[in-house]
């Protein structure tokens, strides 16, 4: 892959949504974070990537250039583990991951962001409106980089998605595809015939 400003490439984000995608994701992390930042890998890979979370992955012409990964608490989103291959750095690809992390968090209702941004990164992550966490302004420490807390308020969008007013086929949607119909949504037209099967 050979892209620069003249040669710029279409890059589109998407929820990862297969075992093949969440490979490329991890390739992509690998060479980032273990390779270029000399991250361990029981460091980078800590356990978090199957549990409540989401990966998007950024391609160009087919080929992984980027990956962001969401986790989901209570009252606020978690975005972390962004990466950018070297060869497409400066050509948008950071900046798209970002929004669409953003746009996926405000549709599911999220108004509050949060983020572990290392120290250099913190006017990259501003721009976003992310702003270092008051009295946790301080850096903290890992896997040999400072980072520095910071957090970002959304507005809640009025087609959110909300337990007393979405539509509960809506709400069995694939991640990040809430506004076209599901599998799931054309079995509705088969009625319901209880088929018996194992018991609880």
């Amino acid at each position: 892959m050979n892209f620069d400003q003249e040669n710029r490439p279409e890059i589109l984000v998407r929820v990862a949504r297969s075992s093949e995608d969440i490979m490329r994701a991890v390739t992509v992390r690998a060479i980032v974070f273990m390779g270029e930042q000399q991250c361990p890998y029981d460091e980078e890979f800590d356990g978090n990537d199957f549990a409540g979370t989401t990966h998007l992955l950024a391609e160009a012409d087919g080929h992984p250039v980027g990956t962001l990964r969401l986790r989901f608490f209570a009252g606020f989103g978690h975005v972390g583990r962004l990466a950018v291959l070297p060869q497409m750095r400066g050509l948008g690809a950071a900046q798209l991951i970002v929004e669409a992390a953003m746009k996926l968090c405000s549709q599911k209702g999220y108004q509050h962001l949060y983020a572990q941004a290392q120290k250099r990164l913190v006017p990259f992550w501003s721009q976003f409106g992310f702003e270092p966490m008051g009295s946790r302004e301080h850096p903290i420490v890992w896997s040999d980089h400072e980072y520095v807390e910071m957090e970002c308020r959304l507005t809640r969008l009025p087609e959110a998605l909300d337990l007393d007013t979405s539509d509960p086929l809506i709400l069995l949607r694939p991640e990040g595809a809430w506004n076209r119909p599901g599998i799931l949504e054309t079995s509705v037209l088969r009625g319901a015939t209880n088929p018996i099967g194992a018991s609880l």
